[in-house]
């Protein structure tokens, strides 16, 4: 997705949300052009900045990681998208 993204700047921004932008990861998709932002889909605090202003999201969680619940990561997520 990313990739394809990247291929269309004019139409695009692409953000990527990590609990380490300092990972070898991170750093490879911000020399790509990718807006890298600290923050957890289990920690609401932190998502605010990172979603603002976007149009849309293709959100992806490590089911099989021991600190992720994916059900109040993805509760999270929502309401920091929520206009209202």
């Amino acid at each position: 997705m990313v990739k394809l993204l990247l291929q269309f700047p004019e139409q695009y921004g692409v953000r990527a949300l990590t609990r380490n932008p300092s990972s070898p990861a991170a750093k490879r998709l911000s020399d790509k052009g990718v807006e890298v932002f600290k923050g957890d889909l289990t920690d609401p605090a932190t998502l605010s900045a990172a979603f603002d202003g976007c149009w849309g999201a293709f959100v992806v969680t490590n089911f099989y990681d021991s600190v992720s619940r994916p059900s109040a990561a993805a509760s999270h997520f929502l309401r920091s998208t929520d206009d209202s």
